[in-house]
């Protein structure tokens, strides 16, 4: 999904930051998606090694719009719990996705915004989603805390399903979830449909930003007209 924006970002000439794990890749990825052109870079960056990431991000900048992607698959029920997945997956979105908004927050366009990924499991768990249903649950209070702490920086998250890139076990186990009969779509959808609703809800959220400006305009002047009325009947010769 992070490739596919990457790749649409790109094409309307922004200059684009995407990370992968491992540099070389990320730098491969670049050269692809930016067919070309120089405003598209890879760096290495794990948010499952949230010590390393101020470090990597170092440099990076100014930003206007910052979109966290990144995911782990993880199939992992309470009947055969893995500890060891369940904390990197926690540590990547819990404490990674904080901790890599923090080091760019002052380099923020304050005009900008932050998009993080969490996916629908949050409120419709499917077997082996125990660990994932918990950590996008936990994507949602971090939307309110963030947008709170980086106004007017704007903060959104969005949670779509399963991918057709997901794994065979990821795709499988979603496929037994009870509500999965009841997609509009006829099976998982693809990248470039969530980047289509990702870009789709952007526009939506501008649009309501300057109609929310614009309200807020039309107020303050029927203030300072009421204002200004009042004044003037207060001083007026009797």
């Amino acid at each position: 999904m992070g490739r596919e924006l990457a790749g649409h970002l790109a094409g309307q000439g922004d200059s684009v930051v995407l990370t992968g794990r491992d540099a070389e890749r990320a730098r491969q990825v670049a050269r692809e998606v930016g067919k070309g052109r120089q405003n598209v870079r890879g760096i290495a960056l794990d948010l499952a090694e949230p010590h390393e990431i101020a470090r990597a991000l170092s440099g990076t900048g100014p930003v206007d719009h910052l979109v966290i992607t990144a995911v782990e698959r993880d199939v992992n029920s309470v009947r055969d719990y893995s500890v060891e997945r369940a904390v990197r997956l926690a540590t990547l979105k819990v404490v990674g996705y904080t901790v890599a908004v923090a080091a760019l927050r002052e380099v923020l366009a304050p005009t900008g915004s932050v998009v993080l990924f969490g996916g629908v499991a949050k409120d419709a768990p499917y077997p082996g989603s125990t660990t994932v249903t918990a950590v996008n649950g936990a994507v949602v209070s971090m939307v309110r805390t963030l947008s709170t702490e980086l106004a007017p920086v704007r903060v959104n998250a969005v949670h779509p399903g399963i991918a057709s890139r997901a794994s065979g076990s990821m795709i499988a186990a979603a496929s037994r979830w009870p509500s999965a009969s009841r997609s509009p779509s006829a099976g998982p959808p693809s990248p470039q449909t969530v980047r289509a609703r990702e870009a789709t809800a952007r526009r939506w959220r501008g649009a309501a930003s300057a109609l929310a400006t614009s309200l807020r305009a039309a107020v303050a002047s029927v203030n300072r007209e009421r204002a200004a009325r009042t004044t003037a009947r207060r001083f007026a010769p009797a």
